[in-house]
């Protein structure tokens, strides 16, 4: 995966969990997270890493876990009450945010250098 890829994935990604965030309970916008975030957990988003982004592994493998979790918790919130589904959404969701935004910030410095 190329490093623009990764950091369209990024932002696209960040872009939802603002979204999610700011519309807990808005039933299409977590959809749309946990679609956006399949491309975050793809083992090619990390791996990619391997070779192209070795000081950033780390980051991107926090980011591949916590976009796991945050898709686990939308999956989970199918079957349980609204209040509670936003609670459990909102939370993991800012931090996979920092995450993705940290980053972005990452990969754009990547470029300048």
């Amino acid at each position: 995966m190329m490093l623009s890829d990764i950091q369209l994935i990024a932002k696209a990604a960040e872009k939802a969990c603002a979204a999610a965030i700011n519309h807990p309970n808005n039933k299409d916008v977590r959809e749309h997270l946990f679609d956006t975030l399949g491309a975050v957990i793809d083992p090619a988003f990390v791996e990619s890493s391997a070779t192209q982004l070795a000081h950033l592994h780390g980051l991107l493998r926090r980011a591949c876990v916590g976009a796991d979790t945050v898709r686990f918790r939308i999956d989970k919130s199918r079957h349980i009450r609204m209040a509670a589904s936003a609670a459990s959404i909102r939370y993991p969701a800012r931090d996979l945010q920092q995450l993705l935004s940290q980053l972005i910030g990452e990969l754009a410095e990547g470029r300048d250098a």
